[in-house]
């Protein structure tokens, strides 16, 4: 079994087959030579936590528009590694039209300390069933203290409520983000790098664009995001996008509230860069293809509105963009295999006065790092609907082109040998009479990434794992009063490494 392992490379698998390696928990960090997996202890008498009632003492802003952050003050909300808090909002809103909508709302928020709280107001006017009516709420939040571990007692703790009014203001909503031509839905929240990509707002609050008063959407996009690239227009064919920066895309809407931006069509749009006007015509709006190592690069839009009487809205837009196979490592190395200790020295003798000696071997010992891929045999799914950017249906080929050395943080195609170990280099002393032999140890190591494949339209789907195999070398001077002494090292086995 070690003789298999030691030959295994990377491969390419287009057949998908089950996981066979699991984990075992003996330690984190990286493996460098002369490291212990095995010394990671956990203290199995560390009292559990204990749920505690939260209490809320302040929420603002009064007034708010979607996409705006409310700020709750309180105290004692549950520590995020622990559960999470929700905010339960009960009342009336009371529409623009004056009709009343009865609320009882709940939804998680984000935990900035244990007596800080914000939620973001959206994604629509959520207080009204068709979340697109202004209007007013009165009425109530608490706080939802909710355990992870719902079967402990004490598992949910509610504060009492605290009496809030809230205005909600002229907004803009988002009615669609999607991947041009992928056939996904409306909103997505996820997609891949080199993606094309469309946008839909709506206002609220803001009076309609007609043709002697047009309303003006004007749409920022980032250019370390995102790729923007004209299409047939009056751009000067000697003035060039800038490379950094911003580019404001602005649409003139003479009819309705609602304004799309879209990779490719026909639609013609005046670009500016600042207060510098660049050009008209069409668009090429295309996602950014992500840093490695990243577990996915956030990427946003701000879309801002002005109807004819001057009257404002704003919102930012936020996806993710991941590759399209990522590995994430957990951090632990783990032992598989110890083998059997050798003696890679003669017997040295003490002599009459004792003596230094330094590590030394008769033998040398290489072997290669390698990573093994198992893919999940229930990923089935292609990579992209309708073959978008990617013409090949399995994992596997994009699996293959992940670069795991910036993923183990290690050079996965380095040779180790016990001839330039670091951890070898030891010293030690022989006493008068005794004698002296050093011995080397090889343990076989694994990290684990586990593989999430992400999809255009953002689905993820658990691909398996990566499993990188490593070497350990431990060596030992061994001291007796015969020869050959007997040594302190551990003894050899093959290790379960399921956690």
């Amino acid at each position: 079994m070690g003789l298999a392992l030691q030959s295994a490379m990377i491969t390419r698998r287009i057949s998908y087959f089950s996981l066979w390696l699991t984990l075992v928990a003996l330690g984190t960090g990286c493996a460098q030579d002369g490291f212990d997996p095995s010394t990671d202890k956990r203290d199995p008498d560390q009292p559990k936590f204990q749920n505690t009632t939260p209490s809320l003492m302040a929420a603002s802003p009064s007034r708010m528009s979607v996409g705006d952050t409310m700020t709750l003050i309180g105290d004692g909300f549950i520590p995020a590694q622990h559960g999470h808090t929700v905010l339960h909002f009960v009342g009336t809103f009371t529409d623009e039209d004056g009709v009343p909508h009865a609320v009882d709302y709940q939804v998680q928020a984000s935990q900035i300390n244990e007596g800080k709280l914000r939620w973001k107001f959206g994604p629509n006017v959520v207080f009204v069933p068709t979340g697109d009516k202004l209007g007013r709420f009165v009425g109530s939040v608490s706080v939802l203290n909710q355990m992870n571990d719902q079967s402990a007692a004490n598992a949910t703790l509610i504060s009492d409520p605290l009496s809030i009014e809230v205005e909600v203001k002229p907004s803009l909503i988002a009615e669609a983000i999607y991947p041009v031509g992928a056939g996904c839905g409306n909103m997505v929240t996820k997609t891949l790098g080199e993606v094309p990509m469309g946008f839909t707002v709506r206002a609220l609050g803001l009076r309609e664009g007609t043709r002697a008063a047009p309303m003006t959407f004007r749409w920022t996009f980032d250019r370390s995001q995102w790729d923007i690239m004209e299409g047939n227009g009056t751009f000067d064919p000697f003035e060039k996008l800038p490379k950094e920066g911003s580019l404001v895309v602005e649409d003139v809407v003479e009819s309705g509230t609602r304004s799309t931006v879209a990779d490719g069509g026909e639609r013609s749009f005046l670009v500016k860069a600042k207060q510098d006007i660049l050009g008209q015509g069409t668009l090429n709006i295309k996602t950014k293809k992500p840093p490695e190592k990243s577990s996915g690069m956030p990427v946003s839009v701000a879309v801002s509105a002005v109807d004819g009487s001057g009257r404002s809205a704003s919102l930012t837009l936020e996806i993710k963009v991941h590759d399209v196979v990522q590995a994430v490592w957990d951090n632990k190395v783990r032992i598989a295999e110890r083998f059997e200790p050798e003696k890679v020295s003669d017997c040295i003798p003490g002599g009459p006065i004792g003596v230094d000696v330094s590590y030394t071997e008769s033998t040398h010992f290489s072997r290669s790092r390698s990573v093994n891929l198992n893919w999940n045999v229930n990923a089935h799914v292609p990579v992209a609907p309708l073959g978008i950017l990617a013409p090949h249906n399995t994992w596997a080929t994009f699996g293959a082109t992940v670069n795991f050395s910036l993923a183990f943080g290690v050079n996965v195609h380095e040779e180790v040998s016990t001839s330039e170990s670091k951890s070898l280099a030891m010293t030690g002393h022989i006493h008068p009479g005794e004698y002296g032999a050093w011995y080397r140890q090889i343990t076989r190591l694994a990290r684990i990434a586990y593989l999430t494949g992400h999809t255009v339209c953002g689905e993820t789907y658990d691909l398996g794992q990566a499993v990188m195999t490593d070497w350990l070398f431990t060596p030992d001077l061994a001291k007796g009063n015969s020869c050959p002494p007997q040594h302190q090292l551990q003894p050899a086995g093959v290790f379960d490494i399921t956690d």
